[in-house]
């Protein structure tokens, strides 16, 4: 009987056998591929790869435009894919990888990538829900509102050998295959519901490894059952373990990596670098995806992912499509992008601080901004009109948020985004194909470029269409954190550029469903909503918003309808506003509440079915539900709950019937003959023909029982782990006559049976001889017994405070802003001290030029806070390498495909890179954002180049303690180069959006109310800026130009924001009362730092004796008569003149936040089954 072909090797043929040409046929990128050697078969490691190998064409088009006409109708061979290197110790990627992305022919594509569930028997079941199919026409429609671009001739033509590698590098670049639905799932009935709404893919987490505590998450037990339920529906399964590992955790995550490679998972999401290496050696044949919580914003980082085995990258949710375009033209990985769900990106368990309320303090000056108070919490992500630009850019797969949501969360997003990218895709082939035809039918220059202008101005034309309004409705029902009757919680997030406006409101920091409109009235039964914005129905659940989400909300289901007169609401709106009257209109009781607050009976015909919007309609609720004495006119109705929408999505992935299994039928032809391996020929129902065998596995002499074709049709009947279905088996080409058989033990993983863990952490240990050293004087610095203190300071005060110290050597500049920079470096070398320039945390496509600014101030050393940053300087030569001219550093926002999104860089031009002739990198610095948490991410890290290295802020005392013992103390051990932040206000936020650009300085008189007229609503406003839409409002209301409000800015950017973050010091007061700073840098992020400063001083003596070469103190709005005292302090704690009590007791009483020991204190983490779940198990 034939064991599992997880491990078959699989080849390409055009009907025999010939091998000559094979290659990986997997649907991702050729990235995955591409570590075969050409000729080389590539493992199959579950049977879903062998499924979208069955699915894929074989079929390409020939190079040369001139044969366009035979490229419409021959079919070429397959390209050869790239070979790349194998690194000793870990396997690793090439640097630089070519990916194949040659357009497909029409017929080929329609072939290569259907519908994931079109083989599924059957009509669809659920007519009250539309299947993915039927929501196809709707999504291309609104598409084609922003048409992906017609490749040139010379994309069609394909790369030539005197195309430039710059020009090849910028030109967009779509996957070779459709891309990847993502889906998530918390739990049992997530994953049916991604499954049957058309998941391509579906990403889950164990328990105990993954940022989804509060998830229910899958026990390791559970993966054999999970992956067999995945691949048997021609799924993949992807498992997060995008968490930092700590070093008492890696035995663990050994063990864990064991299993899903046993169990067949597909893939690893991977956040800890040092994971990444532990999951290489343990499992090979594991693939490895790149966590957003890797923070890949470039190129270079992606290019540094890939280096460590990294096949596919998930890029950072803050960039733009044109900045994604650029991350996949440059570097070897397949993009992963995220399409739909929450904005928010933070490290560990994913602490919630940008869902909490803020005050505002500008200047000192505590600010009333009315209802807006989640200054931090953005709006989702709703991707599905950018999709076609997505996938020119060359995202190959769009991840859909959401592992706390609930499964009907999953089953309407999976469906929405399966019938969007399969109509992009459809789009972006026809295209294509367009393309090819006007290539082929012009007869010269002129008529191609008509027809071109020509194809161009219809796909405009076409772009008039509307998204699917019932589509977008079901997404936003689900969930949304919708703000108002203009904000319905859905926006294009960073995929446009920066649009600080749009993104964050501020009034609501959760779901609040669809928006009915406002309450113009309350009666004696329910309240009147006037011109709904949206349909309702009994049994709908609504909530009412005014303006205060972190209070108890009334709320209830619809018990009864009534049709309203609109001119009696009307009276009452105008009568009774949210302003000065508002409180004794709430006042009041169910029988007073204006002009409509009679009984109720008799007053309007009752409302049967639903009500449609643009009705005035009364609803009612049940007895106890609404306290109506607490509603008032004005007040916003949501509908939080559609149970018949629930109902309907639950439909889709309940009860699902084995016939309606996602299987694809093919034919089998197997033989073989004794010594020679089992071959399998497979033909899906289109002929589509791929040929696999066992490899090195061979047909054997049968001691006992030999095979049966009985034996062989059920061993083909498992093939792929149920994931294909054999329609007809034909053993006739295997001679069984011979008494073959084939062990299932020779099909097992060929992982290393033994534990790695031990070897690798002795490996890190004994590195410590061979660490690399930029200076001798660095060499120096390390073999020092004593540790030294160094200082970080943020502004050129707090620089001249600390040069007053005598025996402080090293300062850290990190200043947010370059003015003042170069002089601060030149003072703190003329005072014969070193040097050390922060770099920032994030650097996207196009501020490259940063670097090169940084490179230019001549600084002794470079702090890097990004894997983009570190890579880009190793690719120029690392630390003493000359570069002579700018064109060795690229430059982007100067070539001519610059598209402006990214923010311009304060004061750091290109004239200033381009006044510099010849630069030297200088030493090479890690900080503690390179998220180092274990032995094996330090041993990485420090070999990659660094001189020293700052774990991350997730240790604790004792484990920052293990780490230094663990890399090796003593003279020679690697602990020296180790650098421990022992005081700092820890920034606990760090966000694309900038909160200079979006709040509101004042905002005084009364507020506005709902005038009878309309003329300002959801329609008419919907893409204004909020300050557009207040301001409208007040023109309509006859507000009072003055009561208006100033903002600090109403622009989007940099560009056109004003600049407020250069005038203004800004602070977030939380709801303890405490206060915490906000800063920009130079690319406009801000980070918020944590009021109370964290401090280390009762662990000091502890991590000098691990080892420890240095200990940092980070200033970060600290005024410069507190530097000397502060740095000496710390000192004599260092040297042991004074207690750290002594020092504590100071600390206390010149900390206007307070002082803890924040993380640093070794505490009982809390276990996750204590934690509140969000998302169903079963």
């Amino acid at each position: 009987m034939l064991a599992t072909p997880q491990f078959l090797m699989i080849s390409s043929t055009n009907g025999n056998s010939d091998h000559s040409h094979s290659r990986c046929l997997s649907s991702s990128s050729s990235s995955s591929c591409g570590s075969k050697s050409v000729g080389h078969r590539a493992p199959l490691q579950a049977g879903a790869w062998l499924q979208l190998a069955v699915l894929q064409s074989l079929l390409q088009l020939a190079a040369a435009a001139a044969a366009a006409p035979a490229m419409l109708q021959d079919i070429g061979k397959p390209s050869k894919p790239n070979s790349s290197s194998s690194l000793a110790g870990v396997t690793r990627v090439s640097s630089r990888q070519a990916r194949l992305a040659k357009p497909l022919s029409a017929a080929a594509a329609a072939a290569a990538a259907p519908h994931s569930s079109s083989s599924s028997k059957g009509s669809w079941p659920y007519p009250g829900f539309p299947a993915p199919q039927a929501l196809r026409p709707a999504v291309l429609a609104a598409l084609a509102r922003q048409p992906a671009p017609l490749p040139t001739a010379a994309q069609v033509e394909g790369p030539s050998s005197s195309s430039s590698s710059s020009s090849s590098s910028s030109s967009r670049r779509r996957p070779a295959s459709k891309p990847e639905v993502l889906a998530p799932a918390g739990g049992w009935p997530q994953m049916r519901a991604a499954v049957e709404n058309g998941a391509d893919a579906v990403y889950f987490g164990v328990t105990g490894f993954n940022a989804r505590a509060r998830a229910a998450n899958f026990v390791a037990s559970e993966l054999p059952a999970v992956m067999s339920y995945l691949h048997e529906r021609g799924v993949k399964g992807y498992v997060a373990l995008n968490i930092l590992v700590f070093d008492e955790e890696l035995q663990q995550l050994e063990e864990l990596v064991r299993q899903l490679a046993a169990a067949g998972v597909d893939a690893a999401i991977v956040q800890d670098v040092g994971a990444v290496a532990l999951i290489r050696a343990v499992a090979p044949r594991l693939a490895v995806h790149g966590s957003t919580q890797m923070s890949i914003t470039s190129a270079e980082g992606a290019e540094f992912a890939a280096g460590l085995g990294v096949t596919r990258v998930v890029v950072g949710r803050e960039l733009s499509t044109a900045e994604i375009e650029r991350v996949s033209a440059g570097s070897g990985v397949e993009v992963e992008a995220f399409c739909h769900g929450a904005l928010c990106r933070q490290p560990g368990p994913v602490a919630q601080a940008c869902r909490m309320p803020y005050g505002l303090i500008v200047d000192g000056q505590i600010q009333d901004l009315a209802d807006i108070s989640y200054l931090l919490s953005p709006q989702d992500l709703m991707a599905l009109q950018q999709l076609p630009a997505m996938i020119a850019a060359g995202v190959g797969c769009f991840k859909i948020e959401g592992r706390l949501k609930g499964p009907e969360y999953v089953a309407a997003t999976t469906a929405a985004y399966r019938a969007g990218v399969d109509a992009a895709w459809d789009q972006l082939l026809q295209q294509e194909r367009q393309q090819l035809e006007r290539i082929a039918s012009s007869s010269g220059a002129s008529s191609s470029s008509s027809s071109s202008s020509s194809s161009r101005a219809s796909s405009a034309a076409a772009g008039a269409g509307q998204l699917d309004p019932q589509l977008l409705a079901n997404l936003a029902q689900v969930f949304s954190r919708g703000q108002d009757d203009v904000f319905d919680g859905l926006t294009p997030g960073f995929l446009e550029g920066s649009q600080h406006q749009r993104l964050v409101r501020g009034r609501a920091p959760r779901h609040r469903g669809l928006c009915l409109g406002r309450v113009s009235a309350v009666t004696s039964r329910g309240v009147v909503i006037q011109g709904l914005l949206h349909p309702v129905k009994r049994g709908d659940g609504l909530v009412f918003d005014q303006g205060t989400p972190e209070r108890d909300e009334e709320g209830g289901a619809v018990w009864d309808m009534f049709s309203s007169s609109s001119s009696s609401s009307s009276s009452s709106s105008r009568d009774s506003g949210r302003g000065a009257s508002s409180s004794s209109s709430r006042s009041r009781g169910p029988n007073s509440s204006g002009s409509s607050g009679s009984s109720g009976s008799g007053r309007g015909r009752k409302v049967e079915g639903e009500a449609p919007t643009g009705s005035t309609v009364e609803l009612v609720f049940g007895p106890g539900q609404v306290r109506l004495n607490r509603l008032a006119p004005g007040d916003l109705a949501w509908k939080s709950r559609d149970p018949a929408l629930e109902a309907r999505l639950r439909g889709s992935y309940e009860a699902v019937s084995s016939t309606s299994a996602r299987k694809l039928a093919v034919q089998v032809h197997v033989s073989g003959s004794l010594g020679s391996p089992l071959q399998l020929q497979l033909t899906d129902p289109d002929g589509n023909t791929v040929a696999a065998d066992t490899g090195a596995v061979l047909l054997q002499q049968a001691a006992r029982r030999p095979m049966s074709e009985a034996d062989v049709a059920a061993g083909v009947g498992q093939l792929g782990d149920n994931t294909l279905t054999p329609a007809h088996v034909d053993a006739s080409g295997l001679q069984l006559q011979q008494g073959l058989f084939l062990p299932a033990s020779a099909f097992k993983a060929g992982m290393p049976q033994q534990p790695v863990l031990p070897d690798m952490l002795a490996a890190a240990a004994a590195d410590a001889a061979d660490s690399p050293s930029s200076s001798s004087r660095q060499q120096q610095q390390q073999q020092q017994h004593a540790p030294r203190l160094r200082v970080l300071c943020r502004t050129p005060s707090q620089v001249q405070a600390a040069l007053q110290l005598p025996w402080l050597d090293e300062i850290i500049l990190d200043f947010l802003e370059a003015h003042g920079l170069k002089q601060a470096v030149a003072a703190v070398q003329s005072a014969g001290r070193q040097a050390v320039v922060a770099l920032p945390r994030i650097l996207k496509p196009g501020e490259s030029r940063l670097l090169w600014f940084y490179l230019g101030l001549g600084a002794d050393a470079l702090l890097l806070r990004g894997a983009g940053c570190l890579q880009q300087l190793l690719d120029l030569g690392g630390p003493g390498a000359a570069i002579q001219s700018i064109g060795e550093l690229e430059v982007p926002g100067n070539s001519s495909g610059s598209n402006g999104d990214s923010n311009s860089v304060h004061g750091a031009t290109a004239a200033a890179a381009a006044a510099a002739e010849r630069v030297i990198i200088p030493r090479l610095e890690g900080d503690f954002s390179l998220n180092a948490a274990n032995v094996l991410a330090a041993d990485l890290l420090l070999g990659s180049g660094l001189s020293r290295l700052c774990p991350t802020h997730d240790l604790n005392a004792a484990q920052l303690a293990g780490l230094a013992e663990g890399i090796g103390s003593g003279r020679e051990g690697r602990a020296a180069q180790l650098e421990a932040i022992v005081h700092q206000h820890v920034p606990i936020f760090h966000t694309e959006h900038c909160v200079f650009c979006r709040c509101v300085a004042a905002l005084t008189g009364p507020r506005p109310s709902l005038c009878g007229e309309q003329a300002v609503g959801a329609r008419c406003v919907l893409r204004l800026a909020t300050w557009q839409v207040l301001r409208a409002r007040q023109l309509c209301l006859g507000v009072a130009a003055g009561s208006a409000g100033t903002f600090l800015s109403k622009g989007n950017s940099y560009l056109d924001c004003g600049h407020p973050c250069e005038r203004h010091e800004l602070q977030l007061r939380d709801s303890t009362g405490a206060d915490h700073l906000v800063l920009a840098d130079m690319g406009c992020r801000n980070t918020v730092f944590n009021a109370a400063a964290q401090s280390g001083l009762y662990y000091l003596p502890r991590l000098a004796a691990a080892g420890y070469g240095a200990f940092r103190v980070e200033l970060v709005d600290e005024p410069p008569e507190m530097v000397g005292q502060l740095l000496e302090g710390y000192r004599s704690v260092l040297e042991g003149r004074l207690k750290p009590a002594e020092v504590w007791q100071w600390l206390r009483s010149n900390s206007s936040g307070g002082v803890s020991t924040g993380s640093l204190e070794v505490k009982a983490e809390r276990a996750a089954a204590s934690l509140r779940p969000t998302a169903r198990r079963s």
